[in-house]
């Protein structure tokens, strides 16, 4: 009886052996104090990359990339990745990368969630409904080029401006843009698509905002700026 009792035990603990590598399990990359260039695999990654000016190529999967207190730049590639910027000045982007980009499209692939944290981010998703939050930032002008500037590209994205003066470009499909708090410019009509209304609530400030006719304009916009709807 103890003989199949211990035979039982060892097939089980081989089974749970065989069912743990058949799953790719994240690997955890971490940085220094030092600028540096940290590059993940194409399974799951969890990159930390702490001091310096770094660059985390995360490539494929779902990945958690996570800048530090220096002038950072992310590139989460293809998967549903996370970002968070950290502290300082960082470029958080779905265009670049050490992985080619897909053929045909905007960008890589997967619906991503961006942190910019503090400091004066520039944030660009790609194809797929992402989520963009700025964050507190110190700026005290707002324009397409910064110094915090969210762009959502293809798909139905989200956009929060957060503190701060924030530009937020919702471009292709229906976009939801809200500015936060803080002096913000709101641009729902560049790069829109054919019947893919946006819904605009710029929030606490002096704001100003580009939307199309068939757009939601929250009452909270006071400088409103109507273009028409795009056609075929």
């Amino acid at each position: 009886m103890m003989r199949r009792r211990t035979t039982l035990f060892f097939m089980s603990m081989a089974a749970m052996v065989v069912l743990v590598s058949g799953v790719a399990l994240a690997k955890v990359i971490e940085g220094t104090a030092a600028g540096e260039t940290l590059t993940g695999t194409n399974n799951p990654d969890l990159i930390k990359a702490f001091g310096g000016n770094d660059t985390i190529n995360a490539k494929d999967a779902a990945d958690d990339l996570r800048g530090g207190s220096g002038v950072d730049d992310l590139y989460g590639e293809d998967g549903t990745d996370t970002y968070y910027g950290g502290s300082g000045k960082d470029f958080l982007s779905e265009y670049h990368g050490v992985t080619p980009e897909p053929a045909t499209g905007d960008g890589y692939t997967g619906a991503d969630v961006m942190y910019g944290g503090g400091g004066d981010d520039l944030m660009e998703a790609a194809r797929g409904a992402d989520e963009l939050h700025g964050g507190p930032n110190p700026s005290t002008t707002v324009s397409p080029e910064g110094p915090e500037a969210l762009y959502g590209d293809t798909g139905g994205d989200k956009l929060y401006g957060e503190d701060g003066y924030d530009y937020l470009a919702g471009e292709q499909g229906k976009d939801l843009m809200s500015g936060g708090e803080g002096a913000d410019f709101l641009d729902a009509a560049s790069n829109e698509t054919v019947d893919t209304p946006d819904t605009v609530n710029c929030g606490s400030g002096e704001d100003a905002a580009y939307a199309n006719t068939n757009d939601t304009v929250a009452d909270n916009c006071e400088n409103v700026t109507l273009f028409l709807n795009p056609q075929n």
